[in-house]
């Protein structure tokens, strides 16, 4: 396409290679943190995506991941994936290792719209769910906005992820709930069990209380 004629979404996606430059795996919930590097010119706006392709195995293709966390720096520019290993091709991302490169394509996507008189936001994400929201809810919140996140899943897990017994597999859950908190965001924990002394019930439950304190 010509470039003049793409939306504006599209004008800033470029094809690329990046770097592994850190990962977490929580292997018994078959959850993968990876966070890359890379020295392209571009900048990654909350709400869009990357398509991503391993390069570590001959069937392997690019997928899309949305971004939970994105830096410029002077050197390199880093961003960051949370996903579940679900089949082949994300069972491949999560055999990558640190210096390993994949090759990237965008950034894609329309921005989330964001108007600048707006105060408060509220984010819902259920189990991996999540990740789509914490690039943009962790952006507002540091830019002074009021941010709640209602975090949902089946079962509850410890308040601190020092006191997780590596066993449970919920060890990535603990990390992003304390990532989103150190990012200024009032993080709210939505289970179906209630245990650890997290709120019993499904995530819309306080939605649903807050748009009526609204009306």
């Amino acid at each position: 396409m010509i470039d003049h004629l793409q939306p504006d979404h599209l004008k800033n996606a470029r094809n690329f290679k990046a770097t592994v430059i850190r990962c977490y795996k929580d292997d018994l919930d078959g959850v993968v943190y990876l966070e890359f590097s890379c020295d392209r010119g571009f900048c990654i706006e909350p709400g869009q995506f990357m398509m991503l392709k391993p390069g570590v195995l001959g069937d392997s293709f690019f997928r899309s991941f949305s971004v939970t966390d994105y830096t410029a720096g002077e050197n390199d520019q880093r961003f960051s994936i949370w996903f579940n290993v679900r089949g082949r091709n994300t069972a491949a991302f999560a055999k990558l290792d640190i210096g390993e490169e994949i090759e990237v394509r965008g950034p894609l996507g329309r921005p989330l719209p964001i108007n600048s008189a707006d105060e408060s936001y509220i984010f819902v994400g259920g189990g991996i769910g999540i990740s789509g929201c914490m690039f943009p809810a962790k952006h507002l919140a540091m830019a002074g906005k009021s941010v709640t996140v209602l975090f949902g899943n089946k079962k509850g897990w410890p308040i601190s992820a020092k006191d997780l017994p590596t066993s449970t597999g919920y060890g990535w859950m603990a990390v992003v709930e304390e990532e989103l908190v150190e990012a200024g965001c009032a993080v709210k924990i939505i289970t179906e069990d209630g245990q650890c002394g997290r709120r019993k019930g499904l995530v819309t439950d306080p939605l649903a209380e807050r748009l009526l304190i609204v009306q």
